[in-house]
C-alpha cells in the first residue's frame, strides 16, 4: 500500500522541525521539535477535533489518548473538565506537561502506549487523537501499523468509559478504505459510528466522530 505524499512530506517536516510557539484558541502551546503541532498546514485532524469539543464539559472526566503537544487535552480543560493525558512518547509528555503549567491549566500527563498505564478509571469523554496510516513506519506520529492502536481503542476502551460515554475521533482517508475499516473496527466491539461532520481539505476528506458505546457493553470489564 502506498504512503501518500502529503504523509512523507509531513514525515520530513517533522524531521527537521524546531521549537516553536503557536497560538490555538486562548492557548499559548509550545511544541517541541517534532511533537505533531497543533497549527500548521498539516494539522487538519487536530483542528476537526478541537472544533468538534464541547463547552457542556464543566466536571467531566476527560483522557486524551496520544495527547502529542496536549492541546485537545488543555481545550477540555479550558471548558473545565477534569483532564488525564497520555502519550506513547516522552518528548510529547514532557511538551504537554509544560503546556500544562504554562497555560495554568491543570492536567495529569504521564507516558502510555495506549492503555498500559492507565490505572482503572471511567471516564466522561474519550479524545483519540491516534496517527491515521496502516503502514509500518518508524514515525509513531502518523503510523499505526496495521490499525494496532486503533483496535486497541475500541478493544479496551469500553473499560474506560462511563455508561453512555463516548470516544471522539478524527480520521482522513488518506487510504481509500478508511473510513470503512475504522467503522467495521468499532463495530466488532460494539460501538456505533456518528459522524460529527466531513469536510474536504488538503485533497482528503477528514471525518470527525462520535462511537458511542452500544448497550451490550455496559459494565463489561473484558
Amino acid at each position: 500500500m502506498k504512503i501518500p505524499k502529503i504523509t512523507l512530506d509531513f514525515v520530513e517536516y517533522l524531521k527537521n522541525a524546531k521549537d516553536k510557539t503557536v497560538r490555538v484558541k486562548d492557548l499559548k502551546i509550545s511544541v517541541f521539535g517534532s511533537v505533531f503541532p497543533p497549527a500548521s498546514a498539516y494539522s487538519a485532524s487536530t483542528r476537526r477535533t478541537y472544533d468538534a469539543l464541547s463547552a457542556q464539559l464543566g466536571g467531566k472526566q476527560v483522557l486524551d489518548i496520544g495527547t502529542g503537544s496536549g492541546v485537545l487535552g488543555l481545550l477540555a480543560a479550558l471548558c473545565g473538565a477534569c483532564v488525564d493525558a497520555i502519550d506513547c512518547d516522552s518528548v510529547a509528555v514532557s511538551c504537554a506537561a509544560y503546556n500544562s503549567i504554562e497555560n495554568n491549566l491543570p492536567m495529569k500527563v504521564w507516558q502510555s502506549d495506549m492503555f498500559a498505564s492507565v490505572p482503572p478509571k471511567k471516564y466522561d469523554l474519550l479524545i483519540a487523537n491516534l496517527p491515521i496510516l496502516p503502514h509500518k513506519h518508524d514515525c509513531v506520529a502518523l503510523f499505526d501499523s496495521g490499525y494496532r492502536c486503533h483496535n486497541e481503542l475500541f478493544a479496551k476502551g469500553a473499560n474506560y468509559l462511563a455508561p453512555n460515554a463516548p470516544i471522539l475521533m478524527t480520521t482522513a482517508n488518506l487510504v481509500p478504505t478508511q473510513f470503512s475499516t475504522i467503522e467495521q473496527l468499532a463495530m466488532k466491539h460494539y460501538f456505533v459510528p456518528t459522524i460529527l461532520s466531513s469536510e474536504k481539505d488538503l485533497g482528503y476528506v477528514w471525518r470527525t466522530y462520535f462511537f458511542s458505546q452500544h448497550k451490550q457493553t455496559r459494565g463489561s470489564l473484558t
